[in-house]
């Protein structure tokens, strides 16, 4: 991916303040690596506008990425530690601004007017969500399930929006595949949620990997950060013990025993059961929306494997 300024008397620049966003480039890209071309399926956007709009989406993500870690005080990234703890705070802070100011940049160059109003739109959304959620977070207010989804369609489905509205700028296929869009972002977000505080395996697999040794605040990392995540919400709602829960996530703990309790209250309420329940339900929803659609050969598979949060299962 070609970030730096095209510029020779800026690339000695570039190279040393962008370091912060370029670290995190050494994390593997889980995100939407193939949903490119599964949505190019239906699309048949010509190749170089894909790549360019692939290199600016990947711009966006890793920025965010930087920013998310910032946000929760994360440690590890995919077995890579954080840029702000490799590199000072100030400068991880500028370099991702400054890579969202390279992706507008890169934007103008498609030479398309509504790509710039997609992306000024989705910003805004994602940072309204992205607020939200540390909202509640940070004032300990745990939001109602309905609310959760609602800032789930801000941050995450926005992404899947995004890419889509680039790519079908550039297409003579016009039909509206929002709601898909939508459904994938909320079905990706629970996935995580679900994955963070069941799947241990998951993490033990990627500490072998990495050759990085994860430590207490990398096991369920959003009870750490205080997260009000699908299970948690659920829990909150529905157990004699949600007090501790409460207390537990103020604490922003890196303790296994109390992270454990936090588990076992989660899974006495059923928390874990209902968010696999939802997991499948939007499973079914997307599947049959992908066949309304007329099918995707390059879509399903990649769904079977987001299904691997299955593997967490007792």
């Amino acid at each position: 991916m070609s970030i730096f300024s095209s510029e020779l008397d800026r690339v000695k620049q570039d190279e040393k303040v962008l370091k912060p966003f370029m670290h995190i480039q050494r994390a593997p890209n889980r995100y939407f690596l193939g949903f490119y071309q599964a949505f190019n399926y239906w699309l048949k956007v010509p190749q170089e506008k894909l790549q360019a709009i692939a290199e600016i989406m990947q711009i966006l993500h890793s920025a965010s990425l930087v920013f998310d870690d910032i946000h929760d005080g994360a440690t590890i990234r995919y077995g890579v530690p954080v840029a702000h703890s490799v590199y000072s705070l100030a400068l991880t802070l500028n370099s991702a601004s400054h890579a969202l100011a390279i992706a507008l940049e890169k934007i103008l160059a498609l030479e398309h007017p509504q790509a710039v109003q997609y992306y000024s739109q989705a910003i805004v959304e994602a940072h309204r969500g992205q607020g939200i959620e540390i909202y509640w977070r940070d004032n300990l207010e745990c939001p109602s399930e309905e609310e959760y989804i609602g800032m789930i369609k801000q941050k995450t489905s926005i992404v899947f929006i995004l890419v889509f509205q680039f790519l079908q700028i550039f297409s003579e296929n016009k039909t509206n595949y929002m709601k898909l869009m939508q459904l994938l972002g909320i079905y990706y977000q629970i996935r995580d949620d679900y994955c963070n505080l069941i799947n241990q395996a998951g993490v033990d697999n990627l500490a072998m990997k990495t050759n990085v040794k994860l430590d207490n605040k990398d096991y369920c990392s959003d009870i750490t950060e205080g997260k009000f995540s699908l299970p948690i919400i659920h829990a909150l709602q529905h157990s004699d013990s949600a007090d501790q829960i409460l207390n537990i996530l103020k604490q922003r703990t890196e303790d296994l025993h109390l992270k454990n309790q936090c588990i076992s209250i989660l899974e006495k309420a059923g928390s874990f059961r209902y968010t696999r329940e939802i997991l499948i339900e939007l499973e079914s929803k997307i599947y049959d929306e992908i066949e309304c659609l007329g099918g995707n050969p390059m879509l399903t598979p990649i769904m079977h494997a987001l299904g691997d949060w299955r593997d967490g299962d007792e």
